[in-house]
């Protein structure tokens, strides 16, 4: 699954530009991605928030909802700084208050 993030956006956010840290942080942002598509309880990402990420246009100008932009980047970035992170790290409370409404509910 590509990410729903581009990696202009977690340089950004890491404050992290060097060339070297690229394949890094383009696995970190493959990774929170899945993560937080996890988190949601949704089998995949929907169609239109891909094909916006495309490189085709209108490009990265998404249609990934910003809240879940907000989340996965700050779980990519939580997971290229602190390497020893476990899951429960990554989806920190902060985390999980900004998806808490875009999750799909669990049926009692």
């Amino acid at each position: 699954m590509p990410a729903l993030v581009t990696l202009a956006q977690m340089q950004r956010r890491s404050n992290d530009f060097l060339p070297d840290n690229e394949a890094d942080l383009t696995f970190c942002a493959d990774a929170a991605s899945a993560i937080v598509i996890d988190y949601l309880k949704i089998a995949k990402a929907p169609p239109d928030w891909l094909a916006a990420l495309s490189d085709s246009p209108p490009g990265p100008v998404s249609a990934v909802p910003v809240l879940i932009q907000a989340a996965v980047l700050e779980v990519g970035v939580e997971m290229f700084k602190n390497r020893e992170a476990s899951v429960g790290d990554l989806l920190s409370p902060k985390v999980t208050a900004i998806l808490w409404r875009q999750r799909d509910p669990a049926l009692a």
